[in-house]
């Protein structure tokens, strides 16, 4: 009897230990599967926010191109307005310097047009004769 119970309780402990062991293996199985899984989760994480890194960068990148193509045409409409304003000014000196050489001219012709036709005047008229 005391030989049966030995023997059982042998028979138990062998269980007990066997059964530990096996939840051990299963608790270390189910460890290296979450692993796994929480790796892959972190893995596609990093992905996630580097691909977000490089959208940022790019829509910066439009940006700023965005912006630079918007200040130089600015400035090439401001540069090209400029030079408009200029031509024009080069345009107005030239004119009034016509028109100052014009108005001499007009008064150059006026005058010896009217001393021509006073003279005219002079030399056949009623009272020249008397």
């Amino acid at each position: 009897m005391v030989w049966r119970i030995l023997t059982n309780t042998e028979r138990l402990r062998k269980r007990y230990t066997d059964g530990i062991s096996d939840l051990d293996r299963d608790a270390k199985s189910r460890e290296e599967k979450l692993k796994t899984t929480m790796q892959r989760k972190i893995d596609e994480a990093v992905l996630i926010a580097l691909k977000l890194c490089a959208t940022i960068m790019e829509v910066e990148k439009n940006r700023r191109n965005t912006h630079n193509v918007l200040t130089t045409h600015k400035v090439e409409v401001l540069a090209d307005t400029r030079t408009k304003i200029k031509v024009l000014e080069k345009e107005i000196e030239r004119l009034q310097v016509e028109k100052v050489t014009l108005t001499g001219l007009l008064t150059h012709l006026l005058t010896h047009l009217l001393t021509h036709l006073l003279t005219h005047l002079l030399t056949h008229s009623p009272t020249h004769s008397l």
